[in-house]
């Protein structure tokens, strides 16, 4: 079998969640002795350097513009080496204008979340007309949890024959992490990783440390995400807070010495953050909502993500209560164990075996 994992994400990410995906799932189908082809012209992508040249097509450049006339030259460039290599399953990475027309291929889709249709008030309306423009044009559909899964039926009328559950993991730290055990320094920081903006919900825990001088001698640390702007610079003048970014071997250093991580999100699709803290031995505060709760079960604490109060209780007793900590760190290492990129690869395997 041909697998072809398509530029898209790889041209506009440098890292993030979505590569993380793509490049892990695509180490395990080589393990697999799969023919795996990621066909990325033109790309940015730092976690694709893990890649053996003999499975893909990349160049990187550290740095670039986003103009439209580069993206358009690198799909030609795609649609060159997609051509020449006659892929029996195509695999869009994200949500593009590239066109690969092909009888003889089936075309997959991971579809990561419906934020651009649930929260409009985000986002300028071009981004969810481009996606309602190419979302009906595969003849599968991945999603990475069951609550994006409903969503997309529901939004789309995807027929739901059509579309499969895979769930992704935190597993690529995993041999990072030899000995977990839980150190006796003192955790004097709360971690987000990621984005802040809009839905992400970051202005929750600016206002909570704010308002709350317990809350005084600990310092919140953002992990990726883009530098602070000048608006957050103003706005943050009173936090102990600041931005870190760097490779997973800062990251991995950072959750293992976290009081636990906060994910006060409005909507997710899934949730690696929470995976790979979980991994690590950091505890997870995350907010109440379906997929973040399908990804960490009983494994977490849960917080209204519009309730300020709660969230100041629930970061109270992380400071407060060590026992809940370290029983949450226990559930929080068996629950990442249930999820692996080698069953996310084994599944999605099935998957392009059935539909060929």
């Amino acid at each position: 079998m041909k697998i072809a994992f398509n530029n898209s994400i790889f041209f506009f990410q440098k890292n993030g969640g979505i590569s993380r995906y793509f490049n892990s799932l695509a180490e395990e189908l080589i393990k697999k002795n799969q023919d795996v082809k990621v066909i990325a012209p033109i790309n940015k992508n730092n976690l694709l350097k893990k890649i053996s040249p003999n499975n893909k097509v990349s160049f990187y450049i550290k740095r670039y513009p986003g103009y439209k006339f580069l993206e358009n030259i690198n799909n030609k460039i795609t649609n060159h080496y997609i051509q020449k290599f006659e892929p029996n399953i195509f695999h869009e990475t994200y949500y593009s204008n590239y066109s690969f027309n092909n009888n003889n291929s089936k075309k997959i889709i991971t579809v990561y979340d419906l934020i651009h249709e649930k929260f409009t008030n985000y986002f300028t309306k071009d981004k969810i007309s481009k996606k309602e423009k190419v979302i009906k044009n595969y003849d599968h559909y991945i999603c990475i949890s069951q609550n994006t899964k409903n969503d997309l039926i529901d939004l789309y009328k995807i027929p739901e024959k059509k579309v499969s559950v895979i769930y992704l993991s935190g597993s690529h730290y995993r041999k990072l992490n030899s000995n977990i055990e839980n150190n006796s320094m003192e955790k004097k920081f709360f971690l987000y990783v990621g984005s802040r903006a809009t839905y992400k919900n970051f202005k929750l825990i600016t206002q909570c440390f704010k308002n709350n001088k317990n809350f005084n001698d600990y310092k919140i640390i953002c992990f990726g995400g883009g530098q602070f702007t000048i608006d957050e610079k103003e706005n943050f003048k009173k936090l102990n807070i600041s931005h870190v970014d760097g490779g997973d071997d800062i990251l991995v250093k950072l959750y293992k010495e976290a009081k636990c991580l906060i994910l006060p999100s409005e909507y997710e699709g899934f949730g690696i953050p929470a995976l790979e803290a979980m991994e690590l031995g950091c505890p997870v505060l995350s907010s109440n909502i379906a997929a973040l709760k399908e990804t960490c079960g009983d494994a977490a604490l849960y917080f209204n993500p519009y309730s300020e109060e709660e969230l100041m209780q629930k970061i109270n007793l992380f400071i407060s209560n060590e026992s809940l900590r370290n029983e949450l760190i226990k559930k929080g290492l068996e629950r990442a164990g249930l999820f692996s990129w080698k069953k996310c690869a084994e599944q999605t395997l099935t998957l392009y075996n059935s539909i060929l």
